[in-house]
């Protein structure tokens, strides 16, 4: 973090913010290279230090090898500092964020107990990135941390800000929150560009490969706060059927 945790009695009342795993010097060295090599690279940053450091490096790369077209992608960049909210788009660079997680939970409020609740609460912009053109993902950090990879939860809680299990009481900033429309877009079509698949997939459009989903609602209809309970009722890939719910 850019600024010290709340003090305690193991560490004091100065403790900085963390140490960071990789330091600019290699991760800029690093991360040049595997740009010029033609690798995307993401970054785990869990932390405003850790992000404007990886922006950073990213930054170095642009100014090594011009823009590679490659769009360098940092992991959870919760927090974000506002001085680096515009460098997103600047840089090209994504926030690859993990939404089935970060709401109200037992994690964010260990959160909260480290840095206190008013600055810990400004947890995830993702309001503020979209408004400023930055580029988004959903992760899931699954296995590691969530029960699994439902997709339905991810985008209710970009919604709504709150837990879609309902085991955590509570909002996460909801000034935050973003429309159903632009939840659907970041886990279909931009995660095909994250992948430089999106000529292939992530729409439905004509020379595409016709990898859909049929659902058993129309989430589009239904309360937002009941989208985390959508079932698939049917998966083509390629066009050809390849799940079927039982009736």
């Amino acid at each position: 973090m850019l600024a010290p945790y709340l003090p305690d009695e193991e560490h004091g009342a100065n403790f900085n913010g963390g140490p960071l795993h990789v330091g600019i010097d290699p991760l800029a060295e690093d991360l040049i290279e595997l740009d010029r090599r033609g690798f995307t690279v993401k970054m785990h940053t869990a932390g405003d230090r850790s992000v404007r450091v990886a922006l950073d490096a990213i930054a170095a790369a642009r100014k090594a090898n011009g823009n590679s077209g490659l769009r360098h992608e940092l992991a959870h960049a919760g927090y974000i500092d506002s001085a680096d909210l515009p460098r997103f788009a600047e840089l090209d660079a994504v926030a690859d964020l993990s939404p089935i997680i970060w709401h109200p939970s037992p994690i964010t409020s260990a959160i909260f107990a480290a840095v206190g609740k008013e600055r810990g609460a400004k947890y995830w912009p993702v309001r503020d990135l979209l408004d400023s053109n930055a580029a988004v993902l959903a992760g899931s950090d699954w296995p590691s941390v969530a029960p699994d990879a439902n997709p339905w939860i991810g985008i209710e809680a970009f919604v709504t800000r709150k837990d879609p299990r309902e085991q955590t009481p509570g909002t996460l900033w909801p000034e935050q929150a973003i429309s159903l429309a632009e939840a659907i877009e970041i886990y279909t079509i931009q995660g095909a560009r994250a992948l430089r698949l999106e000529d292939h997939i992530g729409s439905i459009e004509a020379g595409k490969l016709a990898d859909l989903i049929v659902l058993e609602r129309n989430i589009l209809e239904i309360p937002v706060d009941e989208i985390g309970d959508t079932q698939l009722y049917q998966t083509y890939f390629a066009g050809k059927l390849v799940y079927q719910a039982e009736q």
